[in-house]
């Protein structure tokens, strides 16, 4: 994305996370398979959202991907937070809903049109982030 001719951010992105970093830390957790680290912050930079986000894991840098325990004992050493304070969103229900809650990690399914609940084990689901920024306010 660092590299596209035209990068845009999803409705509420910009609000959302700046409100959240506000009280705790963020961070990206990407499964890109072409970019490093200084590529997702690029890419951050491009939509304005690089300066809310403590780290980036990614799996260029990690080598394991977000539905593989040893990406997120990463996380959990760097961000020396546990797995089970950790929040995931995004709009893959399969790798940052249902993979990261298999390790503790509280994941949410970023669905616009999808129903209040997947259907599948519970998954909460949410359909922008400032619902996700509710969700996680409430969880505190």
């Amino acid at each position: 994305m660092a590299y596209w001719p035209k990068v845009e951010v999803i409705n509420s992105a910009l609000e959302a996370v700046a409100d959240l970093s506000r009280t705790m830390p963020l961070f990206v957790a990407t499964n890109a398979s072409i970019s490093y680290k200084p590529d997702i912050v690029a890419a951050l930079n491009r939509g304005g959202l690089s300066t809310y986000f403590t780290d980036v894991f990614c799996f260029m840098d990690i080598g394991f991907k977000k539905n593989q325990k040893e990406f997120w004992q990463v996380v959990e050493s760097v961000t020396k937070l546990p797995l089970e304070q950790i929040a995931m969103v995004g709009d893959s229900l399969e790798n940052d809903a249902i993979g990261p809650r298999s390790f503790g990690v509280q994941g949410v399914w970023l669905a616009p049109h999808a129903k209040s609940q997947s259907g599948y084990h519970q998954i909460p689901v949410v359909s922008d982030l400032v619902e996700f920024v509710t969700m996680v306010r409430n969880a505190a």
